[in-house]
């Protein structure tokens, strides 16, 4: 079901893209996120985030050091983020320092811990880069993303343990700046400019009814649902079908999307 509903959401956020027309947009509107949808899987532990921004996101490095972030109950000992910065090699997904790829880390941020940042800094943050991330366009993807990671921290090579959870409280944006110190050593990186999704809906076990039946499917028994209903003849497969554009599933998924909260 989970699998299922990450194709079904992420269709309708792309399909939903290409019928509408691109509007001319200042170069900060990628980092205003106007729609987010968190797909939280208890039994598998396991999180997905769809975000919509009001601009198109630069992936060549030209809109600076920026990324997109989940963050939980667990405060700044826990974040989820995807970024992109081109000066920087701290993830294995990079092929040098000046590679803009998009990547994921799981990180540890601070206040007060260089004294110089006037918000949140880096503290810590992995190599690895827990889950996937995909950028199309205003459009980021993220899936796959563990409730706790354990991996090895880019600033010491240490072994490291970051556990989020699955209790989403915002979904935001924020640019990066990198402080220096005389020697020219990287000496803090502070994080700028968080802003909150304008719209949020967090989708759990208990939000993901009303879905759409799914054709030619092996899987039976799934939750169904609709409201506060179950049904028996539901039907879920590993990997998700996506439904074409314009078509009645789509218009359910899309409604499903406008009433979860």
């Amino acid at each position: 079901m989970y699998k299922l509903l990450v194709g079904l959401i992420a269709a309708a956020f792309l399909s939903a893209f290409s019928l509408a027309p691109v509007l001319a947009t200042v170069v900060e509107d990628f980092l205003t996120i106007d729609r987010a949808v968190v797909i939280v899987d208890e039994e598998a532990e396991e999180t997905a985030a769809f975000l919509r921004t009001a601009g198109s996101i630069p992936q060549d490095g030209s809109g600076g050091a920026f990324g997109y972030g989940i963050l939980t109950d667990v405060g700044l000992d826990g974040v989820i983020v995807t970024t992109t910065h081109a000066g920087v090699l701290d993830s294995e997904v990079q092929d040098d320092a000046s590679d803009p790829v998009f990547h994921n880390h799981y990180v540890e941020l601070a206040t007060g811990l260089s004294g110089l940042c006037e918000g949140p800094e880096v503290a810590d943050l992995t190599f690895e880069s827990p889950g996937d991330v995909n950028v199309l366009q205003r459009h980021v993807l993220m899936d796959d993303l563990p409730f706790s990671f354990s991996g090895t921290s880019a600033l010491t090579d240490e072994p490291l343990t970051i556990t989020p959870g699955g209790n989403v409280e915002d979904v935001v944006s924020f640019t990066l700046e990198p402080k220096f110190d005389d020697e020219g050593n990287l000496a803090a990186v502070c994080v700028n400019d968080i802003t909150s999704a304008e719209r949020l809906n967090v989708i759990d076990e208990e939000g993901i009814r009303g879905l759409p039946s799914i054709p030619n499917t092996d899987a039976t028994g799934a939750e169904g649902a609709a409201g506060n209903e179950t049904s028996d003849d539901a039907t879920a497969a590993e990997e998700p079908t996506i439904p074409e554009v314009g078509s009645e599933e789509e218009e359910e998924l899309e409604e499903l999307e406008n009433n979860a909260v």
